[in-house]
């Protein structure tokens, strides 16, 4: 899988960070009500938080950033853990 091209050169810190962790928030909570036997919106936070973090990895590769790279890889596996988890139950 190719990431995307960038737009232009990005800058130190060129992503929006307030609407970044809007939608972290947002899959969390979604994660949330999963786990209170809301499984639709559980199943469809964690295919989120799997988009989002597959474009944060994306990202600190097309940047070249491999300096914290573990961070959202991490998160991006623990995203698939929980939809996995989610999909099966």
């Amino acid at each position: 899988m190719r990431c995307p091209p960038l737009p232009v050169k990005p800058e130190k810190h060129w992503a929006p960070v307030s609407e970044t962790s809007a939608l972290k928030a947002a899959g969390a909570a979604g994660l949330v009500l999963g786990l209170l036997g809301l499984d639709v919106i559980g199943i469809a936070a964690a295919a989120g938080l799997v988009a989002f973090f597959v474009g944060a990895v994306c990202l600190h590769l097309r940047t070249r950033v491999l300096h914290n790279i573990a961070f959202p890889g991490t998160y991006l596996a623990l995203a698939v853990a929980s939809l996995t988890l989610a999909a099966v139950n």
